[in-house]
């Protein structure tokens, strides 16, 4: 049986075509990664491109600063006041009250690590009894993200306070009364403090879900009362 030889020039020419043909699945395999990486940026620009949502992360960035600095503060005078109380007479009282301040204190940094983005998609997509959150964002931010945040902590305070009975303490014995009444009236007198800018979130909260502006009213909020007069 005679094998004729392939001829070199016939070698090279498939050599070539496969190269080329290789070449030619390659750049239309890059070229759709490539389309495909486009219109996933698109959507990407697209979905980012919500002026009420950008807004409400604004707004959220505000509240986060004003709540870090008006409830982190007193919290952490509670908790300090606690541990100095006596642990053999009052360290239950002691435990109680930093478990209490734990939790809130875990309710802040949630709140700091909020998907706003997320929030406002779950706004606009609120179910019938709630149709006016897909209009009004502001009003359903308040309602799912302010308000968790004063259920945790307004019932934490309400529970340290119940707590603190400076009258039994005088049954104690070998204590010193007026170190720990000390205490106990700082813990006291934070709680309060708390409990008043609670109150204050509280009356922002919508009553009937009504639709409103709120960013006038809610920009810049001063959780502490402090009103900033730049008169002349």
């Amino acid at each position: 049986m005679i094998i004729k030889p392939v001829d070199k020039s016939e070698k090279l020419k498939s050599a070539r075509e496969l190269k080329q043909s290789a070449f030619k699945k390659a750049d239309s395999v890059s070229f759709e990664e490539a389309m495909a990486s486009k219109v996933e940026s698109v959507k990407k620009v697209s979905r980012s491109e919500d002026p009420e949502i950008e807004d409400l992360q604004e707004l959220h960035s505000q509240f986060v600063t004003s709540v870090n600095h008006e409830l982190n503060n007193p919290l952490f005078v509670v908790k300090g006041m606690a541990q100095l109380l006596p642990e053999d007479t009052m360290g239950e009282l002691s435990r109680n009250i930093d478990r209490s301040v734990e939790k809130m204190s875990g309710a802040i940094k949630d709140f700091n690590c909020k998907d706003i983005r997320a929030v406002g998609s779950e706004c606009r997509r609120a179910p019938l009894e709630q149709i006016n959150f897909r209009k009004d964002l502001v009003s359903c931010y308040l309602a799912k993200v302010i308000a968790p945040l004063i259920q945790i902590v307004k019932g934490e305070i309400e529970y340290i306070e119940s707590t603190l009975s400076i009258d039994r303490i005088t049954e104690v014995m070998n204590l010193d009364i007026d170190k720990v009444q000390s205490y106990m009236k700082i813990i006291k007198k934070q709680a309060e403090r708390i409990k008043i800018i609670i109150e204050r979130l509280k009356e922002l909260l919508p009553e009937n879900i009504v639709l409103k502006d709120y960013f006038p009213e809610l920009k810049m909020i001063d959780l502490s009362g402090n009103k900033n007069d730049n008169k002349e």
